[in-house]
Parts: C-alpha cells; structure tokens; sequence
C-alpha cells in the first residue's frame, strides 16, 4: 500500500494516531513516537512534489506502523494465545498487499503492517483468525468454530466479522487506487 503523503496527512484509527507537523528551523526528520501516538516532524520547506520523497516518507511510514504494531498489536496476539491455550513461536510484522495475516506449523505469525488502519475489532478478529490456524491449519468449519471459541462470541460471529474485514479491505484499496490516480494526474 501506498499513500501520496501531503503536509495534512494523517492516520486515525481506534489504536493510532499519526500526524505530520512542519517545524520551522527544523533541518532534520525526526519522529516522535509513544504507544498509540506518532508525530512525523517535518522542516516546513519539506519538498511534498518530489519522487524521492514520497518513497522515503513511505518507507517512514511504514517503520512507523511496524514499530508501532510490536507495541499495540503484539500484547492482543498475547492476551488471546494465552486464553486459548496456543503457543506462538514468533511474530513479525510486515508490508504486505494480499493478506492480512498468515501463520507456519512451527507456530509463527506474520501481520501486515497496515491492518493498524483497521478498526480495532477488526484487528482482534485478524488476531483470533490467524491463533485458531495454529490449532487448525484449514477454513473448515471446525476452524470458524475455533476462531468462534477464541474470539468469546456467539457462534456465527466470526463469520460477521470475516465478511466486515473484507469490506473494509475492499474499500481500502478503492481509496489507495483513487489516491494513486490524483499522484498521477
């Protein structure tokens, strides 16, 4: 994914706040960041237009998101592992288009570094999907009934939330393709 960043660029979901702010006199990039809050500090004469910009504040951004992920995503994945029972070797965090979220027998997970723009429960959905492939490695319906079980909702719920995660994803790349076109035009 990526966005054509402007000065009033912003991310504001459930877990994260990023803004830009133009600094003047500043003559370095800097980011200042807490759990849940980053502020990317821009010099004011910061050239948005340029091409090689627009690369590195992608890059920025999605180290921001991947940083940002270890401190907000990484207690939920342990909160519900823990409920369910399931032991997960490692988790990483990546800059993927096609998925979510993936997992390995040998117990490792892997997470777009972009599922941040979600909803938070949409985000605890992800969690739950990919900690109940740990247990089964299909979409069976054992499997929607295990992300059921982690999930602690009625049954059916997963289902609900799978068909949301889709329409959210459906209208993110809607919105990445109409701004790619603006970059272009």
């Amino acid at each position: 994914m990526r966005f054509n960043i402007t000065p009033h660029f912003s991310i504001k979901t459930d877990l994260l706040q990023l803004a830009i702010e133009l600094q003047p006199q500043k003559e370095v990039p800097q980011v200042r960041a807490k759990k849940g809050e980053v502020s990317l500090l821009l010099p004011d004469n910061f050239d948005f237009a340029h091409l090689d910009k627009q690369e590195w504040l992608n890059k920025v951004v999605i180290e921001i998101l991947r940083a940002q992920c270890k401190h907000l995503i990484t207690p939920i994945i342990h909160a519900r592992a823990a409920n369910a029972g399931v032991c997960i070797n490692r988790i990483t965090y990546k800059d993927i288009s096609s998925r979510w979220g993936s997992c390995s027998s040998l117990g490792n997970i892997n997470f777009n570094v972009w599922l941040l723009l979600a909803p938070r429960e949409l985000v605890d959905y992800v969690v739950c999907h990919e900690l109940a492939h740990l247990i089964e490695m299909n979409h069976s319906p054992k499997f929607w009934a295990e992300v059921d079980n982690i999930l602690g909702g009625p049954k059916g719920l997963s289902k609900v939330l799978d068909k949301k995660m889709n329409a959210f994803a459906r209208n993110l790349r809607s919105e990445e393709r109409r701004v790619g076109k603006e970059c272009r035009s």
